[in-house]
């Protein structure tokens, strides 16, 4: 009897200090590694095992590879990079969202889709993502599925600016500058295009310079 209750105390202290399996983000790290360092193998079993474990970037990131690498582990498999992106957006996670949204959008492994390119844009910009918020802008601002809405697409523009988007700078600054969607606010649609220009946009360099070439209005 004491010889059974030893045994089963051994049994349970080897259990409290087994190692417990790595952390979701442990794995998606672990396979990043692996996979960056040339050993896809392993790196496509420990992102599966991530995405097991419930990791949305994991998701996110296998997704891609089935559906982008043409050399190498995965094979393709669109279908399952297409699940795995919707998978993690209905996790929360924006990129898969937009990446979705723009395989919809341009019919890339799937059929084109727009009605459901646009959902998938908004589920992007409601997480955050401002690229998407400037793709929504772009569908209210040139009809596309929806009615044209310029004051829904200058909204939308201006969520994209005030994240810091270049694009979505430019584009809040044309409307302003222009009252494309209401009275014309040239200064602050000049600001806004300076601040994209700023950030890189060529559009918004040959729009400023185009301005600045104008002759000054007489008073």
């Amino acid at each position: 009897m004491r010889k059974t209750l030893l045994c089963l105390a051994l049994l349970l202290s080897t259990a409290t200090f087994a190692a417990e399996p790595p952390a979701a983000d442990d794995l998606l790290r672990q396979a990043n590694t692996a996979y960056d360092a040339g050993r896809q193998e392993e790196g496509i079993k420990l992102y599966e095992q991530a995405v097991e474990a419930g990791n949305a970037k994991a998701m996110a990131a296998l997704g891609w590879l089935y559906l982008n690498t043409t050399e190498g582990l995965p094979k393709p498999n669109f279908a399952r990079g297409l699940a795995l992106y919707e998978q993690a957006a209905h996790l929360g996670n924006a990129e898969a969202a937009n990446n979705l949204a723009v395989h919809y959008a341009h019919g890339i492994a799937v059929t084109a889709d727009l009605p459901r390119s646009l959902e998938w844009f908004k589920r992007a910009a409601e997480l955050g993502h401002a690229p998407a918020m400037v793709s929504v802008g772009l569908y209210y601002e040139t009809g596309t599925v929806v009615p044209v809405d310029l004051a829904e697409a200058q909204a939308w523009y201006r969520k994209a600016a005030e994240a810091g988007n270049a694009q979505g700078m430019h584009n809040l600054g044309m409307f302003l500058l222009r009252g494309v969607a209401g009275p014309a606010k040239p200064e602050e649609g000049r600001r806004w295009l300076q601040k994209s220009a700023d950030a890189g946009d060529e559009n918004a360099k040959a729009a400023l310079k185009e301005l600045e070439a104008r002759p000054a209005a007489k008073g």
